[in-house]
């Protein structure tokens, strides 16, 4: 995955409450990984529309 996606990334598990620490290792478990350089920008993206789509529908559904 890329730099941005990997900020944006980190920025939505912060909105979702995870220190840096606990984003990342949440992430690794998410990806199955315990490297997220292995991660490809593919499932970034889909890691990416989850928690937009997730954070759309809190915000919606309360």
């Amino acid at each position: 995955m890329g730099e941005k996606q990997f900020g944006f990334l980190m920025k939505l598990m912060a909105d979702e409450g995870f220190n840096r620490e606990a984003a990342i290792e949440q992430l690794q478990s998410s990806f199955g990984t315990g490297d997220l350089r292995t991660v490809t920008g593919a499932q970034a993206s889909a890691k990416i529309d989850e928690l937009t789509g997730k954070a759309v529908a809190d915000r919606m559904y309360g």
